[in-house]
């Protein structure tokens, strides 16, 4: 039954990856149809009910229409054809619904009728392609439904108390202890976390644009975005809490979400230490070790903890080791379900079967052969789908200017690495994890195959930490690994036994306070600027006036899409965002807000250009407004290596106001 039920995923992922699978319910909207959506809208026209379309959105996979009637406002949206849900009509390309609202009569029939009309010309896209083209590249994409991915992280989690209580007692460490050492750090991560501002991350406006790809499920702002970028896993995930999160709440918050994953994260690593040492006081430290680290806590509180399955690290591996050690199939078939759930989940999670592997090899018992195999399978399949939705990705970075990703990766371990930084971690987090390879002769095959998993999966996550942002992206996912490594260094430490209880204690929490302490009497990390903007936002939202309306400049933003920085999808529905030069602009009888971001005083590296002041894009649409919510970037607000010189992904003007600037009316 165990061996049934172990390969029922891996027979669910190939069935999903057929042919003949049924299209994606998240097709997204191809850039480029804004015109044509409009007509079919009735854009111009004189429709039913003496309606009027006032203003449309296109979202990832929505377009939202809002029709001025006699009877008051209504609200249309238009989804892929396979989401029928509320939907008042279908045609060939679109499911129609009302969204709110009570239309005449003859309004839905005419807008239908017009849809009919012109969407033979319209184009749904498989998320993560361009404009609809097949991507040249060796490896044919592999399309893995949501929904079962969704069915498989259920499993995943549903079972995972049961895990932690059965992978403890198969290596001799109370159930209940064991408990309670991961909840603790879970509770203490939650608490800690859970009242502090958001602090997205700059690079490529990673953390905006996913948390556009979160709620675009339920309309949020979202232009031209690809969520399948990385690989279906997070963003499958993602959809599942943030759809938990609106059904009990009416809405979702990405990094709300984030925060629990970090949680999830610091239980996890609580695992991996128990398991490493076998002893539940060691896995309640690392946990809590990592809950404390500002390196973690920011990760957390960024938004890309879920894309970044960081927390599957140190659970699976600590899963796998239990199993070898125990001989346990159903440990290895969670601990391969979760890990194939996480390579799914980002590009630089490919090494992470392999590492898994290696690690299973070191500790493994012979009478779990065929289960093994099942487990091979599985993590097999895994990599190759995910290897065959990035392979352009990496593909295009290895041939970059750096020498490869082989290259990139030491210069991040080198050059860029926040694991020796005492800004972010203690100074004594890698030095004790090194101590673990030198006192784990005790525990040789646990200590063999965590740093040879440690060694292989690190990699690919220092190959792309280019700027602060990506380096804490990236970083920060490691760090359950090498917390829960470290803690088992301090616990392997040979002691004579004759010091008794007490003095082993106190010997450990000196050390233990040393990994905890230390980072936090120092100087507290820059945020990354774009947390500031993102708070600026945040606060100019609860400022807002119904019917606003937001011009962001034309040439900076508009390529088709708007682009991630702008947090638009944190402003209210009754404001609208519209480029500089747009007709509407006019007509609005509402107040005028010029958004003039990061962006504006963001310049590329090596250029000339005058820090003092706004790109020459952004200065006409700031000429002759006043200042209504800005905010001036000071160096101190920039993040720094240790010689001081500011680390961010472009050069940023120092002293300049950016933010929401008033246009008066009669302009």
């Amino acid at each position: 039954m165990v061996r049934r039920a172990f390969l029922a995923p891996f027979l669910c992922v190939w069935m999903a990856s057929s042919p003949a699978a049924s299209a994606s319910p998240y097709d997204v909207i191809a850039p480029g149809q804004e015109q044509l959506l409009a007509d079919m809208l009735g854009r111009g026209a004189a429709l039913p009910g003496d309606c009027k379309f006032s203003n449309g959105q296109v979202e990832t996979a929505l377009v939202r229409g809002t029709f001025q009637c006699a009877a008051g406002s209504v609200v249309v949206e238009l989804r892929h054809p396979s989401q029928t849900q509320d939907a008042v009509a279908t045609t060939d390309r679109f499911a129609v619904s009302v969204r709110s609202g009570s239309p005449p009569p003859d309004l839905v029939p005419t807008l239908v009728a017009r849809i009919r009309e012109r969407e033979a010309a319209f184009v749904w896209t498989s998320p993560g392609s361009t404009g609809g083209k097949a991507r040249k590249q060796p490896l044919e994409s592999i399309y893995i439904d949501p929904r079962l991915i969704q069915i498989a992280w259920v499993v995943a989690i549903l079972t995972g108390p049961i895990l932690c209580w059965r992978g403890a007692q198969a290596i001799g460490v109370d159930g209940a202890h064991a408990i309670l050492a991961i909840a603790i750090p879970v509770v203490l991560t939650a608490g800690l976390t859970w009242n502090r501002a958001d602090e997205p991350l700059h690079a490529n406006g990673h953390a905006w644009r996913e948390a556009r790809e979160v709620l675009a499920p339920w309309g949020g702002r979202s232009t031209g975005g690809k969520p399948f970028m990385h690989g279906e896993g997070g963003i499958a995930l993602q959809w599942l809490l943030a759809d938990v999160e609106h059904r009990l709440g009416g809405s979702a918050n990405p990094f709300g979400i984030s925060r629990w994953v970090g949680a999830a994260a610091a239980g996890a690593t609580a695992f991996l230490a128990l398991v490493l040492v076998r002893s539940w006081w060691a896995g309640l430290v690392a946990g809590c070790v990592l809950a404390l680290l500002p390196l973690a806590q920011i990760f957390a509180l960024s938004g890309s903890s879920l894309t970044i399955a960081g927390w599957i690290l140190p659970w699976t591996l600590g899963l796998s080791l239990a199993a070898g050690l125990s001989g346990d199939p159903f440990l290895l078939a969670g601990a391969t379900l979760a890990a194939a759930l996480g390579t799914l989940s980002h590009t630089a999670m490919l090494a992470w079967p392999s590492a898994l592997i290696v690690a299973w090899l070191i500790v493994a018992r012979r009478r779990l052969r065929l289960v093994a195999l099942g487990a091979l399978l599985l993590l097999v399949a895994a990599f190759v789908a995910e290897l065959a939705n990035v392979f352009e990705v990496i593909a295009s970075r290895n041939q970059g200017p750096g020498g490869g990703l082989l290259a990139e990766a030491w210069r991040g371990i080198v050059n860029r690495n926040l694991l020796f930084d005492s800004q972010w971690v203690s100074p004594f987090l890698a030095p004790m994890a090194v101590l673990w390879l030198l006192t784990g002769v005790r525990h040789l095959r646990l200590m063999l195959a965590s740093a040879a998993g440690l060694a292989i999966v690190a990699a690919p996550f220092f190959a792309v930490t280019q700027c602060s942002s990506d380096a804490v992206r990236y970083q920060g996912a490691l760090l359950g690994l090498i917390s829960a490594i470290a803690v088992a260094g301090v616990w392997s430490i040979p002691l004579p036994a004759q010091l008794g209880t007490i003095a082993l204690s106190l010997i450990r929490s000196v050390l233990v306070a040393a990994l905890v302490l230390l980072p936090s009497l120092g100087r507290r990390p820059s945020l990354d600027p774009v947390s500031l903007e993102h708070q600026l936002v945040a606060d100019a939202v609860e400022r807002l006036e119904p019917g606003t309306l937001v011009i962001l400049p034309k040439g900076r933003f508009d390529e088709g899409r708007i682009i991630p920085d702008f947090p638009d999808f944190m402003l209210p529905e009754s404001s609208e965002v519209v480029f500089e030069g747009d007709p509407r602009i006019a007509a609005h009888a509402g107040p005028h807000l010029a958004y003039l971001g990061l962006a504006c005083i963001s310049w590329n590296d090596g250029s000339e250009a005058d820090l003092t002041d706004l790109r020459p894009e952004c200065r006409t649409l700031r000429s002759g407004a006043r200042p209504w919510a800005v905010r001036t970037l000071q160096r101190d607000d920039l993040p720094r290596l240790k010689d001081g010189t500011a680390w961010t992904f472009h050069h940023l003007a120092i002293g300049v106001p950016f933010g929401f600037f008033e246009i008066p009316k009669s302009r």
